[in-house]
């Protein structure tokens, strides 16, 4: 029987298996290369998101160099220290606060002064009147003495507007008091209810921050975790198909066998069938093998399409998960970060805002203070005036024995009100001197301290800008690698989903070894081992035949192979 010369099918397979040979060195290189671009594929990805993975991942707060150390742990300790900073100045300011209260309150003992002055002006004022009465009814003997009481009358007038517009300065100086205590609380609250407490809110969303961080390290573990399952399983692919010279081997001795077929001539028809059983089970065993390669194959993509889709599930849970809210989990640290950091800047805004009008308030408390001095001049004024007056009026009482006798009790006890009046100036006067001097000092050391804390404050506003900037810039960057990470997490899996046809080629070629064996089959080769007698004696044949050159010991090599003794130096590798 010779199927190599009788069938057509026959023949074409053995063409088949002679290609095969001929293409199989490229076919290996080719899926070896498919698996190995993968592997590098991968290998670039994990490089890429692996110092991503380092810095915003890393559990360790303690840690340099990573998100939260540098960013979180970092940005909670920069505002805390400007916090601290600016309560620090604050609560020293209270001391000086005090100084300056106290001198506005010290300024308002004026009051006093001007209450004395009013009541003995008063006795004037009644004195002159009831002097008036008198002398309008002494009729031509008083007119001269109602004239004078007249101008004693209005002098007490003009004390009284004096005292009136003096009056109305201590008002305003008493709201300006109250002004400045309030301003004095509103930056006390600032600092108790809002600095403080913001500073509590920092350090509560910082340690909220951490353990969310640590929470989310878990999937990040997972990713690292299934990229080192990607890579075992691309290296046991790789192993799989380091087959290629048994491979060659196998198909040689298929095609050496055919070819025995047709070159030997007296070979016996029996020993055709041992050449063709031995034909049968070499193409079933590669049918196995490419069958075997084409599963691993396939499994092997199958596997890293699902380890590429966990990962890019775990990247969305690290990426996604929300953090007090429904953002993104980073973006919302972010987001929470920068609430904080101007919520600082907004309070050392207002801070500034009440400080500055507190050194406006003491200041308008010095202006005020300096329009006492015309108070005092006018008061004087009129005090040298009532001495006149008294003087005139005891010499015009000198002039009218009658007149003397009604008033001169009355003058008696009136004629001591000026220098009383002139007592209580001269009292004010040095303590009006007492307050704008201590006023005065405390303003220009409160404007003093005022200027340095001013620039220290501005200074902690703008250093908290540039947190704002470090925060900005660490935030692009995250926005940047992952919208990166994103993209090249897709271009990986769109990669993995297509389909590979140097994989599809195993399977090809598995069906085609498999119709062959079908073929043969048909043609009534049998599977079963045949009598070892008519190996030997076809081995016999083949080595008289082909001597020890490389076909004749490929084909001894093919028979014993299968046989029911095998011997161990018959498979040959090349």
């Amino acid at each position: 029987m010779n199927l190599f010369t009788d069938s057509q099918v026959f023949a074409h397979h053995y063409e088949y298996l002679k290609n095969l040979k001929g293409n199989q060195s490229q076919l290996f290189a080719d899926l070896i290369q498919h698996f190995t671009t993968i592997n590098q594929r991968i290998e670039d990805f994990f490089s890429m998101i692996r110092p991503y993975i380092n810095y915003f991942y890393t559990a360790d707060e303690n840690l340099h160099d990573t998100f939260l150390h540098d960013v979180i742990v970092g940005t909670k300790e920069e505002i805390n220290g400007y916090i601290e900073t600016i309560v620090k100045y604050m609560i020293d300011d209270r001391k000086t606060n005090k100084e300056v209260e106290d001198a506005i309150n010290k300024t308002l003992t004026l009051s006093n002064s001007v209450a004395m002055i009013i009541d003995a002006v008063e006795a004037i004022d009644l004195y002159a009147k009831n002097t008036m009465i008198i002398s309008i009814k002494a009729g031509m003997e008083g007119t001269t003495l109602t004239t004078i009481a007249q101008e004693m009358s209005h002098l007490a007038d003009m004390v009284n507007t004096v005292s009136d517009e003096f009056q109305q300065i201590i008002e305003y100086l008493n709201t300006l008091r109250i002004k400045f205590g309030d301003t004095c609380q509103n930056v006390d609250a600032i600092i108790e209810n809002y600095l403080t407490q913001l500073q509590i809110k920092l350090n509560n969303s910082i340690g909220d921050i951490i353990q969310h961080q640590k929470r989310l390290s878990v999937n990040v573990e997972s990713i690292v975790a299934y990229a080192e399952q990607l890579k075992a399983n691309i290296q046991k692919v790789l192993l799989e198909f380091q087959i290629e010279d048994i491979v060659r081997q196998d198909i040689e001795k298929i095609l050496f066998a055919i070819e025995a077929l047709e070159e030997i001539g007296s070979i016996h028809q029996d020993e055709s069938k041992i050449l063709l059983w031995g034909i049968l089970q070499k193409l079933i065993s590669l049918e196995h093998d490419f069958m075997h390669l084409y599963s691993r194959a396939s499994t092997g993509m199958t596997t890293m399409k699902n380890n590429v889709e966990a990962i890019a599930a775990d990247y969305s849970k690290s990426s996604e998960s929300v953090f007090d809210g429904s953002e993104f989990a980073i973006e919302k640290v972010y987001n929470s970060l920068e609430y904080l950091q101007q919520e600082t800047i907004r309070y050392i805004d207002d801070i500034l805002v009440q400080k500055a009008l507190l050194l406006d308030i003491s200041n308008d408390v010095v202006v005020e203070l300096y329009k006492f001095q015309d108070f005092f001049h006018k008061i004087q004024d009129v005090v040298r005036k009532f001495d006149v007056v008294n003087m005139l009026t005891r010499i015009e009482l000198a002039r009218h024995q009658q007149l003397q006798k009604t008033i001169a009790s009355s003058l008696s006890d009136i004629s001591i009100m000026p220098k009383k009046i002139k007592k209580i100036v001269e009292e004010s006067e040095n303590l009006y001197k007492d307050v704008i001097g201590t006023m005065e000092s405390t303003y220009q050391v409160y404007k003093q301290a005022m200027s340095i804390q001013d620039v220290i404050l501005k200074n902690c506003a703008e250093n908290l800008k540039k947190v704002s900037l470090k925060l900005y810039e660490s935030k692009k960057y995250y926005v940047d690698i992952s919208q990166q990470i994103e993209r090249n997490l897709n271009a990986l899996q769109q990669f993995l989903e297509q389909k590979v046809e140097e994989i599809e080629a195993f399977k090809d070629i598995e069906e085609n070894l498999k119709n062959f064996s079908v073929v043969l089959l048909d043609a009534g080769v049998e599977k079963v081992i045949p009598d070892e007698g008519l190996i030997d004696k076809t081995i016999e044949t083949l080595t008289a035949h082909y001597g020890s050159d490389y076909k004749g010991l490929m084909l001894v090599s093919l028979l014993k192979e299968y046989s029911t003794e095998k011997a161990e130096d018959t498979v040959i590798v090349f």
